[in-house]
């Protein structure tokens, strides 16, 4: 406890600024950009990386040695590229290779309650037809406030891949919301479920991440999680900027299912839906609450600003978990992102490029 307390307490010590965001671009193999990632953020990856180890033996009650074994069962069902990733990043700041893969493994092996928000519209919904994804990211944070003090922003180029956004923390290579060159935006909601941790496969987080650097359509997002069957128990939400298409898919402890929308519009929580015909899944009353239910309300079609309107609406926010707040829109090549303190979306948002080379 003692140990864990010190880390705490030096985590206080980092010097970002709260509303700071440090933005990488990353090319090369999958083992050359985790090396000159952690090059660039290694102060930081290395003090997150000892506090999460630490918190999993706390919230475990195993040994590191214990936690450690754990992950190298996950680490089976993880691509050969994420792996190489974990180890470019372990060589660069001279950590072993299943601590730093404990470290990326924390929201997997230990379950958290985190409630999100996401909202997808087009069509007569908008403003222009265009596609917009908005997601609130809403989180219980650490002592050090760790997710709101280093955001980061990672634009991955790798060899024979397709480029794709990340928005994430140092050291931290799954990915939670991210967007592709594709048009392709997926993030995860959380649906803890007792015993997640004792059915082993590949974590969700990282089938977001190879989905992203390479399915180029809604539907192969959707064969990539059917074949797959996750780990990790959650609402995903994928849309399809050029199709402008929409769908959740809900994953209960491997068993996956889809939810499509009614209209042009569709959002998702953290409540699993009867909709998606996942046996387990069962809840009454409207699987768009809240935020489709409060869209419906605007007398406006949607813009960006009017999405952050919606995502800032007392039916939507929940001030005192909310971290992050984003808005993708793919055609205009822009995100809108506000984070690093609580009820993020009430802004300032900061008008952003997804892919800074056009």
């Amino acid at each position: 406890m003692k140990k864990l307390l010190t880390l705490f307490l030096l985590l206080q010590l980092f010097s970002l600024n709260l509303l700071s965001v440090e933005r990488i671009k990353l090319t090369g193999s999958s083992y050359e950009m985790g090396k000159a990632w952690a090059k660039k953020q290694s102060t930081n990856i290395k003090a997150l990386q000892a506090q999460f180890n630490v918190m999993a033996s706390y919230v475990l009650k195993k040994s590191p040695k214990e936690i450690n074994a754990m992950s190298l069962k996950v680490a089976k069902h993880m691509a050969k590229e994420d792996l190489d990733e974990l180890r470019g990043i372990a060589d660069a700041i001279g950590s072993k290779f299943e601590e730093v893969l404990t470290f990326n493994l924390f929201y997997t092996l230990c379950v958290t309650n985190i409630g999100c928000r996401q909202f997808v519209s087009w069509g007569d919904m908008t403003d222009d037809g265009n596609l917009v994804h908005a997601r609130n990211l809403d989180w219980v944070d650490y002592p050090g406030s760790p997710m709101k003090r280093f955001n980061t922003i990672i634009n991955f180029k790798g060899k024979g891949h397709q480029e794709y956004l990340s928005l994430t923390w140092p050291g931290f290579s799954s990915v939670l919301t991210g967007t592709n060159r594709a048009g392709i935006t997926i993030a995860f909601n959380q649906l803890p479920q007792k015993g997640d941790v004792n059915y082993i496969a590949e974590p969700t987080f990282y089938t977001i991440k190879r989905a992203l650097r390479s399915a180029t359509t809604l539907q192969q997002v959707i064969d990539i999680f059917q074949k797959t069957k996750p780990m990790d128990s959650g609402s995903v939400m994928v849309s399809d900027a050029k199709a402008k298409k929409a769908v959740v898919i809900e994953i209960i402890r491997g068993k996956v299912g889809l939810r499509k929308p009614k209209n042009n519009m569709i959002s998702n929580a953290n409540h699993p839906t009867a909709e998606t015909g996942v046996a387990e899944a069962r809840q009454n009353g409207n699987p768009d609450w809240p935020v489709c239910a409060t869209a419906v309300k605007f007398s406006k079609k949607l813009s960006p600003k009017n999405v952050q309107n919606l995502m800032a609406h007392s039916n939507v926010l929940q001030p005192e978990l909310n971290i992050l707040s984003v808005v993708f829109k793919y055609s205009a090549n822009r995100m809108w992102l506000s984070c690093g303190k609580k009820s993020a979306a009430k802004g300032p948002f900061v008008e952003l490029k997804l892919f800074t080379d056009e």
